[in-house]
């Protein structure tokens, strides 16, 4: 019985691993030129509305590109974000664009940083 169990545990663990491997494959199949075009275009579209979140974000990114199979991983995602904001700061260093605020380009947010403000804003009365 123990080993039945076992090996249930293992198969759910190496198809989370595999899932996470797509996942990480399908954000390195997005250049930073495309995945900075998707920002600008999802970023206009939702910021401020209810589905200006990673979880929609990285739907949106599928649909955008459904030959990278899976929705890209997150933590991909975010690290190809940091570089793009990365190139347009050392543009702006280098005077090759005139102004550049990283402030004015947040990534959609998970639902770990939306923080306390907003899940009490959201309960309304209850508390």
């Amino acid at each position: 019985m123990d080993e039945t169990i076992n090996s249930v545990a293992d198969a759910k663990r190496q198809q989370k691993t595999n899932m996470k491997a797509a996942a990480e494959v399908a954000a390195g199949k997005i250049t930073p030129d495309h995945y900075w075009a998707m920002y600008m275009l999802y970023k206009a579209e939702h910021q401020g509305s209810p589905t200006w979140n990673r979880k929609s974000f990285l739907g949106y990114l599928l649909e955008a590109r459904p030959d990278i199979g899976v929705e890209p991983d997150n933590t991909r995602i975010y690290q190809k974000h940091k570089y793009c904001i990365g190139r347009w700061e050392k543009l702006k260093e280098e005077d090759r664009i005139a102004k550049f605020n990283a402030d004015d380009f947040p990534l959609p947010p998970t639902s770990r940083s939306v923080g306390d403000a907003a899940f009490l804003k959201m309960a309304g009365d209850l508390y």
